[in-house]
């Protein structure tokens, strides 16, 4: 909410209008600014919300009320209030933070107003501050909750359904409602989770005699508070391609209120296997016992034997892994990692561990492996079960990517250039350089939307996003911070003219006719530069860039303005 001086200032009627407007918020703090941002009058319960009594607000910049970690969103925040181009109409801020008299913050939602004269020029700022602690806290419990849920949700493999009791008139549980299922369970059922998800259980089981059975199951679950867990059930609805009734490992345990958490772990092959080994080896049966994608047996250090599903995963065939040390399947990196998780294993200390297993074709492959000694084999005989997880790995990759950057023109986004700039400003310089900021708001970006439509402006985002890029030197940064806003971070300028005129190289690049479907279309940027200073917060050197931007839009646009170092206000 970084408030500037407008081009005059609120006449004595005018104010006396604006506090008669606020007399009817007695239990907010009601406020006046000038065009500058600097506080005019303020009710009287500014001393019971922010500890300062009217006369002391008075004088003062309301940004300066600000917590400093909330600088950069209350900017943006007054920049939406009051227009590029002057024509805002006002509106109200995300809770953020407020600094009290004592030192302390308080979370508030702050509203606000333009007052304008007769041709327009903003003369005030006329709004209201209200406390919001209570409904921050309860959003972030909230928060909290629904994202633990969420996680345990769609964390799981397995299928996984989060059921509501139906109940008749005398409380009988009759039906269960899906309030929430997970990825697996929607494909399970074979119906889409929107879909699934309102449906009762009665609707959608297959088997009226599995639909009884099931809710009977939960029934007793929510009457006794004890978890309920079955193994090896056998379905009457629910076969394999083979035509075999599926089986199903199956937990029912009580949530808050009438709910039941209801999992379930399809082992139709593992329980078709165990059948087929019931008479078989105890060597055989143990394997079944740990079954998952690759079972491996390894004694006194080499492979003595392994599940044929080694040809699938890797290419290898059995016969040609068995003899050779495991160890020596894996990539040259992770070697090290295993060989002390061997020496770990006797202990039973060992968790599940990630390598990469080479194919026949030379290519890696990541699996989950996990290990345990056969028993009365003194450590001399392992068991090994290993799973393929590149698609986990690489899914795990991308959503780390996509963390750090922006979806729309591929730069690093906010979150990611505040993080380059904290690390930069703690590391070591090149001596005689300095760390430069740069931010770049275009000009007339609106107007192309509203003219040619949001696929062109978005197309004219990627396209300046690309020139950006290919303009700063190697070590530099360019982020989009918002819309239409670039935050470019340059590293070892030599002094802020240097800054200067390597930002307007970025200003000229962005001032060049960008060609769309049917013809040509320019735009220009308001450029706002400065260095930063060893010590000062991220937010603070952003929001100095932000107010060297907003004078550039200021005198004329399509310019560049340096501030070359803190604002400092005499008296503050």
């Amino acid at each position: 909410m970084s408030l500037r001086a407008g081009d005059g200032a609120p006449s004595h009627d005018v104010l006396l209008d604006q506090e008669h407007v606020h007399a009817q918020f007695a239990s907010d703090v009601a406020f006046t600014t000038d065009a500058a941002g600097i506080l005019v009058w303020a009710s009287a319960a500014s001393l019971r919300i922010l500890g300062w009594t009217s006369d002391e607000l008075q004088g003062r910049r309301l940004r300066d009320l600000i917590h400093p970690d909330d600088a950069s969103m209350a900017a943006v925040w007054r920049r939406e209030l009051i227009g590029d181009d002057g024509s805002g109409a006002g509106g109200t801020a995300d809770p953020l933070r407020l600094v009290r008299a004592d030192g302390t913050d308080i979370w508030c939602r702050v509203s606000a107003s333009p007052v304008r004269g007769a041709d327009g020029r903003l003369l005030a700022l006329a709004g209201t501050i209200h406390e919001v602690g209570d409904l921050v806290e309860a959003r972030r419990e909230i928060a909290d909750a629904h994202g633990l849920l969420r996680r345990i949700i769609d964390g799981q493999v397995d299928p996984h359904v989060l059921f509501r009791a139906v109940r008749d008139s005398d409380g009988a549980v009759t039906d269960l409602l899906y309030e929430d299922v997970n990825t697996a369970a929607a494909a399970f059922e074979g119906i889409a989770r929107d879909e699934l998800e309102g449906s009762t259980l009665r609707s959608v089981y297959r088997s009226t005699e599995e639909a009884d059975a099931d809710i009977g199951d939960c029934a007793r679950v929510l009457e006794s508070g004890v978890p309920f867990v079955a193994t090896d059930v056998v379905t009457i609805g629910y076969r394999d391609e083979e035509g075999r009734p599926r089986v199903a490992d199956i937990s029912i345990v009580p949530v808050d209120g009438d709910r039941v958490s209801y999992s379930w772990r399809d082992v139709t092959e593992r329980h078709a296997f165990q059948q087929r080994l019931a008479e078989s080896e105890e060597r055989f049966r143990l394997l079944a016992e740990n079954m998952s994608d690759v079972v491996v047996l390894v004694q006194d250090g080499v492979v003595t034997w392994i599940s044929p599903s080694v040809t699938r995963v890797t290419g290898h065939s059995a016969l040609w892994v068995i003899g050779r040390d495991p160890l020596s399947l894996l990539h040259p990196d992770d070697v090290a990692a295993a060989q002390q998780a061997w020496i770990d294993l006797p202990t039973g200390a060992v968790p599940r561990q990630r390598f990469r297993a080479r194919s026949a074709d030379g290519s890696y492959h990541w699996v989950d492996a996990e290990a345990s000694v056969v028993p009365g084999s003194e450590g001399r005989s392992v068991v090994l079960a290993l799973r393929t997880v590149d698609a986990e790995v690489a899914a795990l990759s991308a959503l780390q990517i996509q963390a750090r950057h922006d979806e729309l023109t591929g730069l690093v986004n906010r979150h990611e250039v505040f993080e380059h700039i904290s690390r930069s400003l703690s590391g070591e310089t090149r001596s005689g350089t300095r760390l430069a900021m740069v931010f770049c708001d275009l000009d007339g970006f609106k107007a192309v939307n509203d003219d040619h439509g949001h696929a062109v402006g978005d197309e004219l985002l990627r396209q300046l996003a690309a020139r950006l890029q290919a303009t700063v030197r190697s070590g530099d940064i360019v982020a989009r911070i918002g819309g239409d806003e670039f935050l470019i971070v340059l590293n070892g300028v030599q002094d802020l003219d240097n800054a200067i005129a390597l930002a307007d190289k970025l200003r000229q690049q962005v001032a060049m006719p960008v060609a769309i479907p049917g013809g040509v279309i320019s735009v220009g940027a308001s450029v706002g530069v400065t260095l930063a200073e060893r010590g000062e917060s991220v937010d603070a050197i952003v929001a100095r860039a932000d107010d060297a931007m907003y004078l550039a839009k200021r005198r004329g646009k399509d310019a560049v303005v340096a501030i070359p170092g803190p604002e400092v206000t005499p008296g503050r």
